[in-house]
């Protein structure tokens, strides 16, 4: 939503209110990590086994992501998948909340771009 098209224009002190009660959230957040969960399926090298007499592929779970123009993708033990998808989540909520700053900051703008034309 743009500056001019806001029906409630709020103060500088309500904004800067907003601002402060975002910072505590991200401050608590969290642990983050970029990426996402997939799982994968694959064959192993023995030719005795399930994947390869009945087709069954070994399962895991796995963390993928970007880097420099690279994807990456790497294994998440069992034992850390509740915790990685927990620190997926934290990210996603911090940028959110980073949006939401900086809608805010946008609003810091108009208000202060205004009062420097009336000066």
């Amino acid at each position: 939503m743009g500056y001019d098209n806001l029906a409630h224009m709020k103060t500088l002190n309500e904004l800067k209110q907003e601002q402060k009660r975002i910072k505590e959230q991200i401050k608590n957040i969290g642990p983050v990590i970029e990426g996402s969960i997939a799982k994968n399926g694959w064959h192993c090298k023995n030719k005795n086994c399930k994947c390869n007499t009945k087709g069954e592929l070994h399962r895991s779970t796995i963390l993928c992501w970007r880097q420099d123009g690279k994807s990456y993708a790497k294994h998440i033990p069992k034992a850390l998948h509740h915790e990685v998808r927990q620190w997926i989540e934290n990210r996603k909520r911090m940028k959110a909340l980073i949006k939401e700053m900086a809608a805010i900051q946008r609003e810091i703008f108009y208000l202060l771009r205004d009062e420097a034309k009336k000066k």
